[in-house]
């Protein structure tokens, strides 16, 4: 015996040696093994947060020359349109409360919240935001247009109905989100529609404009501003006069940083992203005159006059009876079906390209002055068509205030199929952004009934 008193260990036989070397392996082959599970789900984890937070963000939703548009840019602007929809829903939701239910209001309404449930169109509207921001600085600095550091405060500051300076009082108009827009819609007489497409009665109705449904802007409820309603808008009398500014220095320091800090946490856009915005409005407005001023002012004219029948038989008969001799105006008094100028001897007064359908346009562009037409064919019947002047004119101002205020519309959808030197597109807008349009910010409870 030792002198501990214990009996030495006897050694380990064979088999007990393998089974000890077995249970180690085994052992060994578990730890690894939950080492290697743990090391795969904490990649898989790590992939998923890079691939949301760093790798999606930047994946190409959108291309414009050699600029991209990544899906970051993307998902915050998205956010902010709802951010502006759902302001614009809540402004509406209080007209409601003040005035009752009123068409308008539950029209709009209804209008409002289909834009917010509706990602695919919300996204693609979007987008269409961010390529056209892009196309409208490339052509803005081709241009020497500038915005400055200047310009994009004092519109700040005019956002938030804050003037330094004073201002003159101004007319009380209604915000276009509460207010009914009259705009004129067709009642056209069956026979003058044959002819004429831009000349029809007016009937005003109400039509629907969120502002921010087709370009991205700022929406701000200011505090203390009288509640619009669906009253009709009010004019000033006499000569404006400065008046004091609704806010303080400090109150308005108050209401933008209350405004960003809100901005930020509904959208995820910073403070100079925010300004960005705004600076883009600028951008756009001042292209907007700028290719405005190009329309021309004047157009190639027509003065002319038809007569209309049901069919080819009674064209050709009126060419015969003019060939003999017999009046224009009285033939067109006797037999024309256009009740709308029959009476005028047929007259249609003076006329631009784009007034007519493509057939008469056509025919009445391309006749010498004095000769009458062979019969010409619409949807309406057939026209004899006489022209009497032909001569360079003024547009009216509102067809000519029509048409600047759509030539920026017309430029850049006429970029979205042009070209760069080197044959690519100058616009491309790819189809991987439906997935990441966004849910929030959510709409509050109260705006869902």
């Amino acid at each position: 015996m030792s002198k501990s008193g214990a009996a030495p260990s006897a050694p380990l036989t064979r088999k007990q040696r393998s089974r000890a070397e077995r249970d180690r392996r085994q052992h060994q082959f578990i730890v690894v093994s939950a080492l290697v599970v743990t090391a795969l789900v904490v990649g898989v984890i790590a992939f998923g947060v890079i691939d949301q937070a760093v790798l999606r963000p930047r994946q190409v939703v959108a291309r414009v020359g050699d600029e991209q548009i990544t899906k970051g840019e993307f998902v915050k602007a998205a956010r902010f349109q709802r951010y502006n929809l759902i302001a614009q829903l809540q402004q509406v939701a209080q007209a409601i409360q003040l005035f009752g239910q009123q068409e308008f209001f539950n029209q709009q309404l209804t209008q409002i919240q289909t834009a917010l449930s509706d990602k695919a169109t919300l996204g693609r509207e979007v987008i269409n935001n961010l390529v056209d921001d892009r196309l409208i600085r490339a052509e803005a600095a081709r241009r020497g247009i500038a915005v400055s550091a200047e310009d994009v405060k004092k519109a700040y500051q005019e956002f938030f109905g804050f003037y330094p300076d004073g201002t003159p009082t101004p007319t009380i108009t209604p915000s276009a989100t509460l207010t009914p827009t009259l705009q004129a819609t067709a009642t056209v007489d069956p026979t003058r529609a044959a002819t004429l497409t831009a000349a029809p009665t007016l009937t005003p109705t109400a039509t629907l404009q969120p502002t921010a449904t087709f370009t991205p802007t700022l929406t701000h409820t200011p505090t203390a501003t009288s509640t619009p309603g669906p009253s009709p808008t009010p004019t000033s009398t006499g000569t404006p006069r400065p008046t004091a500014t609704p806010y303080t220095t400090q109150g308005y320091g108050t209401a933008v940083a209350g405004y960003e800090r809100d901005v930020r946490q509904q959208t995820g856009l910073s403070d100079a992203e925010i300004l960005r915005m705004l600076e883009g409005q600028l951008y756009r407005k001042r292209l907007e005159a700028a290719i405005g001023a190009e329309v021309p002012a004047t157009e190639e004219q027509v003065h002319a006059r038809h007569i209309l029948v049901p069919d080819l038989v009674s064209a050709e008969a009126v060419l015969r009876r003019l060939s003999e001799g017999e009046d224009f105006a009285a033939l067109a008094a006797e037999v024309s079906t256009d009740t709308a100028t029959k009476d005028l001897g047929g007259d249609l007064g003076w006329f631009g390209r784009g007034a007519m359908v493509a057939a008469f346009e056509e025919a009445a562009f391309s006749l010498p002055i004095g000769q009458v037409s062979q019969p010409v064919q619409t949807d309406f019947g057939f026209h004899v068509i006489e022209v009497l002047e032909r001569a360079e004119r003024p547009l009216d101002p509102d067809t000519l205030a029509t048409r600047r205020q759509a030539a920026l519309t017309d430029w850049l959808t006429a970029q979205r199929s042009a070209t760069m030197p080197d044959g690519r597109l100058l616009v491309e807008i790819f189809d991987n952004w439906l997935a990441d349009v966004p849910d929030r910010p959510a709409v509050p409870a109260s705006l869902l009934q």
